[in-house]
């Protein structure tokens, strides 16, 4: 049955973001340009929103937990270092935030995933991480990276 709508708004609540860096060796020649992605992501945050800094390659590492400083956020991302070992635990990653670091956050969560999105040595199937994924109220966006074949 049709209604009238009365009232509609649009409201700007603040967000939480998580951006995951793919630190691995097969994005060396590309670890710039994503580096400088993040940053420029980070400009586009509101001064309510919070991020929180992740890279990740044989393991996963939080470079900075969620914080509205930007100069912290700035900070990590430049930190932000090719792995010593071979691996890209893109699962692993994505599974931590959404389940260990976004569990407890209230309010709006979405994840950018800047990455080649190659995955070797992730703990968690890839199946298993979408129906995770699935049930979580996190956006995820991902920014895709050509790289060889490392």
């Amino acid at each position: 049955q049709l209604q009238k709508i009365e009232y509609f708004a649009s409201e700007e609540t603040p967000i939480n973001v998580a951006i995951l860096l793919d630190t691995s060796r097969s994005t060396e020649e590309v670890l710039g340009k994503i580096k400088n992605a993040a940053k420029d992501f980070i400009k586009l945050l509101q001064p309510n929103d919070r991020a929180m800094v992740v890279s990740f390659d044989n393991n996963v590492e939080i470079l900075s937990e969620l914080t509205s400083d930007r100069k912290v956020l700035e900070k990590a991302i430049k930190n932000a270092e090719i792995g010593d070992f071979a691996g890209t635990v893109l699962h692993d990653a994505v599974y931590e935030v959404v389940n260990k670091k976004f569990a407890s956050v209230k309010g709006r969560k979405a994840m950018i995933l800047l990455t080649d999105g190659k995955d070797f040595g992730s703990y968690v199937f890839r199946n298993d991480l979408i129906r995770q994924v699935e049930e979580s109220d996190t956006l995820i966006y991902s920014i895709f990276y050509e790289t060889g074949n490392i």
